[in-house]
């Protein structure tokens, strides 16, 4: 978990020379948000299917979400950017112009006649005007002469003009103050001019309508004028020099993870609180992407211009750019013992803040370093597991899990939901994404646990971080387990292949698993008896899926072919966004 924060700190430090303007803020996202390449696949604008429709829909909600909780932002399709500013610019009056230029008749009385023509104040203004421009029309005319070869003596004489037009300007410009000419003028020009405007912002006011119209019923298709959301870079998908790479080394997770105390307010500060150490872990790496979002229809300052009638609102967080994380490495350093390296290889659900990681150690081939990684894909978080498995988590460590609520396992938001968030009919169950909502903790019952302390008392325990990161499940008809054998290999050349990611799901229990081929194409996982939904992928393969039946205390071989296809099977994290507070 420590080392969790510390991502965040670094990245937030890391984007934070993009944060250019003094309301952006870099908020995290504390739950499980997953992406793949595919469902970006309608940027590309190119041979678009009606499932890429969908898809460009559900991610305009999801990125539209905003949040009106300080310390983080999530998606929240029942608090969307644009159903909600759709409403409050159908809600708007503006007020009536004759009003507001009764309420300037003196300002008019002061610079107009009763025929529309000039009074003596405003000839006599304009006059001090003309004056003024001449001046400055001389003073620039002399800087213009200027010239690096004139002589010392010229260019003291230069200088010396410059001076006398300078003070004459500053002269000119006290004597006509001093009448009280100037300011008085000045601002009632302002006011008259900025009535003038009045016609401009109705106009502006029409486009912004006719913008959210068309937005809503054409919705996302490529980079189109009238895009819900524009993401740019519309390729970051399939071009990797979008992305770049950070590190945490261990050396420095404790200077991280003190900044991410005062930074990250509001944040899962219980867990803040925690004193514990992750010596076991060598460093994290990671590869991440900072996407901007464009809204064309979106002009915050129409809700406040001073045309309106003043409307009630409230302080809401919506994003800027979007922060997404991928090739996500837990590197371990040799701490871990025999035992506990073998229990990673059996039945473990290890978990990295909220991010569900494959049982299984990895070794680089250069540095021999083991490692862990996520699992990804999002087929398994479409299946509402994790949350089950979460809350099994949480009844072995009531402690660690009733104080971090945001972390635990999201559930998916229901087809109900979407339509609720959107309005509209959802013409497939292929929309149903992994849109995910941070689980509440009944805080009367969890504060019945006899391992719960108060918050004071919490700040001193001194945790076992594997125990954080390591969770051993007692599954239910766990024992007699099978070895079952996959070697997959490839359709046309038969030859193995390495990374084949096997997700496997037990289709009446929670259990699953999410492992990858050696070099030679094969793989042992050991599995209790039942029936599974198993799905095989590989970049440049098309996925194979399929349901095994496996028996008690067997060995079974499992031989599959990949068929070539071009497709990578990407996947992102959301971690974190730049936004900034708009009044809605």
């Amino acid at each position: 978990m420590k080392f969790y924060i510390a991502c965040i700190q670094k990245i937030y430090e890391t984007v934070k020379p993009s944060m250019v303007n003094s309301t952006d803020e870099f908020v995290a996202c504390p739950s499980l948000r997953v992406f793949e390449s595919s469902d970006f696949k309608f940027l590309s604008g190119k041979d678009l299917t009606q499932n890429d429709f969908l898809n460009s829909e559900d991610v305009s909600m999801q990125f539209n979400s905003i949040s009106n909780t300080k310390g983080f932002w999530d998606i929240d399709p029942n608090l969307n950017l644009f159903d909600l500013y759709k409403s409050r610019i159908a809600q708007l009056k503006t007020k009536n112009k004759t009003i507001l230029k009764n309420e300037l008749k003196k300002d008019f009385d002061l610079l107009y006649n009763s025929d529309e023509s000039e009074t003596e104040t405003l000839q006599n203004y304009n006059e001090k005007l003309a004056e003024y421009d001449d001046l400055l029309s001389q003073f620039e005319s002399l800087v213009e002469t200027f010239d690096s070869e004139l002589t010392d003596d010229e260019k003291k004489a230069l200088s010396q003009r410059l001076d006398v037009i300078d003070k004459k300007i500053g002269l000119h410009i006290a004597l006509w103050k001093l009448n009280g000419l100037k300011d008085t003028v000045d601002n009632a020009l302002s006011r008259i001019n900025h009535l003038n405007e009045f016609d401009q912002f109705l106009v502006e006011l029409k486009n912004i309508r006719s913008h959210i119209q068309n937005a809503e019923s054409t919705g996302i298709q490529s980079l189109t004028t009238f895009s819900k959301t524009q993401i740019v870079p519309y390729d970051f998908y399939s071009n990797d020099f979008a992305w770049s790479s950070l590190e945490v080394l261990n050396t420095e997770l404790n200077g991280l993870f003190s900044n991410a105390k005062k930074n990250l307010v509001g944040f899962n500060e219980g867990l803040l609180d925690f004193e514990y150490e992750e010596d076991f872990i060598e460093k994290v790496t990671l590869k991440y992407c900072l996407i901007n979002i464009k809204r064309p229809w979106f002009k915050p300052d129409a809700l406040l211009h001073d045309f309106v009638e003043p409307i009630k609102t409230k302080s809401a967080l919506y994003a800027k750019k979007i922060v997404l994380i991928k090739d996500l490495r837990v590197i371990l350093k040799e701490d871990l013992t025999s035992v506990e390296k073998s229990n990673i290889q059996k039945n473990s659900i290890i978990k990295f803040g909220p991010i569900f990681m494959k049982s299984q150690l990895f070794k680089n081939k250069t540095s021999r370093k083991d490692f862990i990684k996520p699992i990804t894909n999002k087929k398994l978080y479409k299946a509402n597991i994790f949350s089950k498995i979460d809350a099994k988590i949480m009844l072995k460590s009531p402690r660690i899990m009733a104080v971090n609520p945001k972390l635990m396992a999201p559930a998916l938001l229901t087809k109900s939901k979407i339509k609720m968030a959107t309005n509209k009919k959802v013409a497939s169950p292929k929309a149903l994404h992994v849109n995910m909502r941070p689980i509440a903790v009944n805080k009367a019952q969890a504060l019945k646990q006899k391992s719960i302390t108060a918050k004071p008392q919490l700040a001193h325990l001194k945790l076992d971080p594997k125990k954080l990161m390591f969770h051993t499940i007692n599954w239910t008809n766990i024992t007699n387990q099978s070895n079952v054998h996959f070697t997959i290999k490839d359709n046309l050349t038969n030859e193995p292949l390495y990374k084949s990611e096997i997700s496997i799901q037990n289709r009446s229990t929670n259990f699953y698993k999410e492992i990858e081929t050696d070099e030679s194409g094969k793989i042992l996982v050991k599995l209790p008896k039942g029936g599974y939904n198993v799905s095989i992928r590989k970049n440049g393969f098309k996925e194979l899926t399929f349901t095994q039946i496996v028996q008690e205390t067997k060995n079974l071989n499992i031989l599959k072919k990949l068929v070539p296809e071009e497709i990578v099977y990407d996947s992102y994290f959301l971690m974190g966004i730049i936004g900034e507070q708009v009044k809605l």
